[in-house]
């Protein structure tokens, strides 16, 4: 695995950003900001990559990570 790309939502309900999908298995996160969120999945990526390891392919000592985040709002037009 060259790298880790993680897909982040937004979630306008509950205000806080969520990973949608992983290239690792499990990567499983909230975070009231994407860099909250991005900590948080930092933490939890070494564990997940030894417990996957199975399924990643050839691994190195680090992993680079490609956080994608999407955020929609509505904006009113009406003057």
């Amino acid at each position: 695995m060259q790298r880790c790309t993680i897909q982040a939502n937004w979630d306008e309900e509950a205000s806080v950003w969520y990973v949608v999908e992983s290239d690792v298995p499990g990567s499983v996160a909230e975070g009231d900001s994407l860099e909250e969120l991005l900590e948080k999945i930092k933490g939890l990526l070494p564990d997940l990559v030894h417990l996957n390891r199975h399924l990643l392919g050839e691994l190195t000592d680090s992993l680079p990570i490609h956080l994608i985040a999407e955020r929609s709002e509505v904006v009113d037009i009406r003057r």
